[in-house]
């Protein structure tokens, strides 16, 4: 179980990262450990649903060096809107879940997994 220094991440983070970590590549076994220990620390400023992450790192182990981005989705909505979900680590721990928008207005909120295809 988490310690008292990490916080929960929204429901809808957790999908995200769930549905971006759900292949058996190298280090995505850890990577979904660090989910219960993670919590988001900085929206972005732009009004997007992008947010830094941080992982209480006693007690979980880093995932096994990736390059960046580890994971990528493409986000189709249901009213049309595409755009894309990237997932950054730092040190083998999640640092970065980042959302951007094929149009002017960007992502708000996250989309649900059934949107994204997971390419890498």
């Amino acid at each position: 179980m988490p310690d008292d220094s990490s916080g929960d991440l929204p429901d809808d983070v957790v999908a995200v990262l769930t549905a971006l970590l759900s292949s058996d590549r190298p280090g995505f076994a850890e990577l979904r450990g660090q989910i219960p220990y993670a919590r988001t620390t900085e929206p972005c400023g732009c009004g997007c649903a992008t947010v830094s992450l941080e992982v209480a790192r006693d007690g979980v182990e880093p995932a096994a060096a990736a390059a960046n981005p580890v994971a990528e989705a493409d986000v189709s909505t249901t009213d049309g809107r595409l755009g894309g979900v990237l997932l950054f680590v730092t040190d083998g721990y999640l640092s970065l879940l980042e959302i951007y928008s094929l149009e002017e207005e960007p992502f708000a909120t996250w989309p649900r997994a059934d949107q994204l295809t997971v390419r890498l």
